[in-house]
């Protein structure tokens, strides 16, 4: 661990290490910034300059890496090159289109059924549970269903699972009330 430094030790406290380098996100480039509109130039021609000299930094960057990381196959003990590679792996540029990438898309199934209206606000939800017949009914219906239930919150993260209880049971698991309040009601008691 590094020296604390001269004001670190007068106060009595030293640096923290991180569990995460977050420096590599210190090169954030947001190309509609408005601190480097020229004002001679209009506001969306300036963005688009901004992002071809990005995009050119950012290839420049690349072939480089790729040289380095050749000369690093041949030669692995090379010090000076992976050292380089390191400061323009710190030095990348991160924008919208390199921040992330999608792993898996989803569609999240708002109805089911033939009989499935989206204009009709199913039972309950505008008004919530506000008589004791209400709750009876969801304990009634919770207890006759507590089985399927249980195996579609066990089956959290495996979509193909979900989808099999969807395709046979989706009249219980979607188009019921009280199926959306047990899984919220369950989403609070694992987070408590």
């Amino acid at each position: 661990m590094p020296k604390p430094t001269e004001r670190e030790a007068r106060t009595g406290k030293e640096k923290v290490a991180r569990a995460f380098d977050y420096s590599r996100f210190d090169n954030i480039d947001i190309s509609d910034d408005e601190e480097s509109f020229h004002p001679n130039i209009e506001k969306n021609f300036n963005i688009k300059i901004n992002r071809t000299v990005r995009d050119r930094k950012i290839d420049e960057m690349d072939v480089e890496k790729d040289a380095l990381a050749k000369q690093l196959e041949k030669k692995p003990e090379d010090e000076k090159a992976a050292k380089k590679l390191q400061e323009l792996e710190k030095k990348q540029i991160w924008h919208a289109g390199n921040m992330f990438e999608t792993k898996e898309e989803k569609s999240a199934v708002l109805g089911y059924g033939k009989d499935y209206n989206p204009n009709i606000i199913a039972p309950g939800k505008e008004e919530g549970m506000n008589s004791t017949k209400d709750v009876d009914d969801y304990m009634q219906w919770r207890k006759n269903n507590l089985e399927l239930l249980d195996e579609f919150v066990d089956a959290g993260g495996d979509l193909e699972a979900t989808r099999k209880l969807l395709i046979s049971k989706g009249d219980l698991l979607v188009d019921s009330p009280h199926a959306g309040t047990y899984l919220m009601l369950t989403c609070l008691e694992e987070e408590m």
